[in-house]
């Protein structure tokens, strides 16, 4: 009986020990699976608004508006609303770009209403269909001898079947008609943000659904990028590496100056680890807009 009683407190102290190190070992692993987790949230926030930010100034005539006497609303590629937590900025999210086949050569006048018939116009007519409302085109190109222009028009109505683009003429890069003598590009005028949700605690993307008003453009409805962040920090950056107060970024002279963001995100674990702690992590990224750097 004794031998019994030995044997099974043997068998017992034996497995209390086990399940321990399986409980422990398994917390580990857990620790360590969060802890993962959050690291490469970190990694994939920064990357994503990296990319984001890369693409500001794409598709929008930033060359044409190079020649232009100073920097415009319409075509400036850091939006009004950038700060140290959000940046708002045009960038040609859809493949619409187009050259333009009549008529030519075109001539454009605020007010004017003009057809324009493109080589395509699918992507444009997939990006906002027949007739969109509030969304614009870009319509730019050579003046010959080294000069160029751009005209922002609204969209009235798209024909797939026939490439046939509707628009009123609402600005144009100097007084008075803009003569294209060449066939100009037609692009359409996108902008999208992202930024801190510090209620939900996530990073956030919208686009802007009507851009009628070019400083301050309707969002749509925003999707999350990351979750689990604690802060998200943008910093800017003109040619000459100084910093720009996000203060001063309502300006339109210091937002044209922008051709660097630095991105920080911190994210944290999801849950608790076994400690009752949340981790935090944080990154950086230096981001260089290209499309931006054409005008200095």
């Amino acid at each position: 009986m004794l031998e019994v009683l030995l044997a099974m407190t043997i068998t017992l102290v034996l497995g209390t020990i086990v399940s321990q190190l399986l409980l422990q070992n398994q917390r580990v692993f857990h620790d360590q699976n969060l802890v993962s987790e959050m690291h490469q949230s970190a990694r994939a926030a920064v990357s994503q608004t990296a990319d984001i930010l890369r693409m500001a100034g794409q598709g929008v005539p930033l060359h044409a508006a190079s020649s232009s006497s100073g920097p415009r609303e319409e075509v400036v590629a850091i939006l009004s609303g950038s700060n140290a937590t959000r940046i708002n900025l045009r960038a040609g999210l859809a493949p619409t770009e187009a050259s333009v086949v009549a008529p030519t050569p075109m001539a454009l006048t605020v007010g004017s209403t003009v057809t324009i018939t493109a080589d395509s116009v699918s992507g444009l007519y997939s990006a906002v269909g027949s007739t969109p409302a509030g969304r614009f085109v870009y319509i730019w190109g050579s003046l010959g001898r080294s000069q160029w222009s751009w005209v922002r028009a609204s969209i009235q109505s798209i024909s797939n079947s026939t490439r046939n683009v509707s628009v009123v003429v609402t600005e144009t890069a100097t007084a008075g008609t803009v003569q294209f003598p060449a066939p100009p590009t037609m692009s359409l005028e996108e902008a999208t943000a992202v930024y801190f949700d510090a209620g939900t605690k996530t990073i956030r993307r919208t686009a802007a659904s009507n851009t009628a008003n070019p400083v301050n453009p309707s969002w749509a409805p925003a999707n999350e990028l990351a979750t689990s962040v604690t802060s998200l920090g943008f910093t800017y950056y003109d040619t000459a590496g100084m910093v720009i107060d996000p203060s001063t970024l309502s300006d339109i002279a210091n937002r044209a100056r922008v051709t660097r963001v630095d991105i920080r995100v911190v994210a944290q674990t999801t849950e608790e680890l076994s400690n009752h702690t949340r981790p935090t992590f944080g990154i950086s990224q230096q981001t260089y807009i290209r499309n931006v750097a054409v005008q200095k």
